[in-house]
C-alpha cells in the first residue's frame, strides 16, 4: 500500500503492479473465482515468499477507498482472493491514519507498529491504540496492536530507559524487540536482500528473528 515501494525494492523486485491501481479496482467487481489479478504474487528469490509489488498509482488509493460504498470494508474486499492462498499476509502501509489505512484496520488481525524509542513516538503509539479501541467497538473485529522498537540505540540513556520501562509496564503493547540503528540496516538498499540473508549473525537479524517468533507465537 506504500506507493514508494520500499519493501519490493529491498527484496530485489523491480516489477510494478500490472495495470496499476485501475486494474486493481476493476478486478474487484468480478466474482471471487474470476479475480485473477491477486490470485498469485510474484515469486521472490526467497522460499515461501511472494510479493505483490507497489506502484506509484497507489498514491490514489485513499481516493478510491473514500469513494467506495463501504470504505471500511474496502481493503478486506481487495485482499479477499489471497486469504486461502497464504498462511500470512503482511501489508506494508504508509504512516498516518489515511482512509485506506483505516480500512486496513478492519481487515487486519494484527497491527505491527515500528516505533522509535522516544517520548513523542510512544505517545503517538498510545493515541493509535486508543483510536483503534474507540473506533472498532466490536472486540471480535478489533485487531491486536503491538509495537516494536526500531532505529534503537540502547547505548543512549533515554532509549535504554524507555525500552526497559515500556517492555515491563506496557508488555501487552510493546514487544521486547529493539531493531538497532546500525549500518547493517542501511546496507539493505545495496544488498537488496533481507538482513538475515547477508548478515545472519548481526544484532539486527537476531532482533528480527525475535520479532517473528513473537508474532508467530500469537497464533493469529
Amino acid at each position: 500500500m506504500d506507493h514508494q515501494g520500499a519493501t519490493g525494492y529491498f527484496l530485489n523486485m523491480d516489477d510494478q503492479l500490472k495495470g496499476g491501481l485501475k486494474s486493481v479496482i476493476k478486478d474487484m467487481d468480478k466474482p471471487l473465482a474470476k479475480r485473477k489479478l491477486f490470485s498469485k504474487g510474484l515469486q521472490t528469490d526467497f522460499e515461501d515468499l511472494d510479493i505483490l509489488p507497489s506502484d506509484m498509482s497507489l498514491r490514489f488509493l485513499d481516493i478510491k477507498a473514500s469513494e467506495a460504498k463501504q470504505s471500511k470494508k474496502f481493503i478486506a474486499k481487495l485482499i479477499q482472493p489471497l486469504l486461502e492462498e497464504y498462511d500470512y499476509i503482511f501489508v506494508d502501509c504508509p504512516p498516518g491514519l489515511t482512509v485506506a489505512n483505516e480500512s486496513l484496520l478492519y481487515a487486519a488481525d494484527l497491527v505491527l507498529v515500528p516505533t522509535i524509542p522516544s517520548v513523542l513516538s510512544v505517545h503517538m503509539l498510545e493515541k493509535l491504540r486508543d483510536y483503534i479501541n474507540e473506533s472498532i467497538k466490536d472486540k471480535k473485529q478489533r485487531p491486536k496492536i503491538r509495537a516494536f522498537f526500531n532505529m534503537a540505540d540502547l547505548r543512549k540513556t533515554m532509549h535504554k530507559e524507555i525500552y526497559d520501562q515500556l517492555c515491563v509496564k506496557r508488555k501487552t503493547l510493546i514487544l521486547p524487540v529493539a531493531i538497532p540503528n546500525a549500518t547493517v540496516a542501511e546496507r539493505r538498499g545495496i544488498e537488496r536482500t533481507p538482513i538475515a540473508e547477508f548478515a545472519p549473525n548481526s544484532t539486527a537479524a537476531k532482533e528480527y528473528d525475535k520479532l517473528w517468533q513473537a508474532v508467530d507465537k500469537m497464533r493469529l
